[in-house]
């Protein structure tokens, strides 16, 4: 899997600014920023701006050529659908990772492992939620961390 690394503060979610000050950001948009942690390790740090009651969906994928000269994808997708109701935001969604098995690729045998959850919850605005995507109690599987933040409306553009 491509290793992606971002930066998110580890006390709450990042502060981000609109890429213009000329063009505001419609009201009610969300900053979902997610991190995929395997024990120590960052698998992806992806964020995505939606408007709220809207869902959104990142997919982080590579091509995989399997034995036999089939080929499919490794990877992750995390579909979120976000709504704000004040202060807090109430979310569902659905993750899925799918990688090839450590140590069980060959020219002739291919292991591909897919986890997939499905969650809903709330949560207050800049408060991130926590979720383990695990085969059993023996694996220590990946950990999904959300965070959610209300994206800034800019300024109106003024003139000199």
């Amino acid at each position: 899997m491509i290793l992606l690394l971002a930066v998110v503060g580890a006390a709450g979610c990042a502060q981000v600014s609109p890429i213009s000050s000329e063009v505001a950001a419609p009201a009610g948009m969300v900053l979902i920023e997610s991190r995929f942690l395997e024990a120590d390790t960052i698998l992806a740090a992806p964020k995505i701006v939606v408007l709220s009651g809207r869902e959104a969906t990142i997919s982080i994928l590579e091509p995989v050529l399997l034995p036999g000269a089939k080929e499919t994808t490794t990877g992750l997708t995390l579909s979120i659908l976000p709504k704000l109701e004040g202060t807090m935001v109430r979310y569902s969604g659905n993750c899925t990772v799918r990688q090839l098995a450590q140590g069980v690729k060959s020219t002739t045998l291919a292991t591909l492992v897919t986890r997939e959850m499905w969650f809903t919850g709330e949560a207050p605005l800049g408060r991130q939620e926590t979720f383990l995507l695990a085969d059993d109690a023996r694996t220590p599987g990946i950990q999904v961390q959300i965070c959610f933040t209300l994206f800034p409306a800019a300024a109106p553009a003024t003139k000199p």
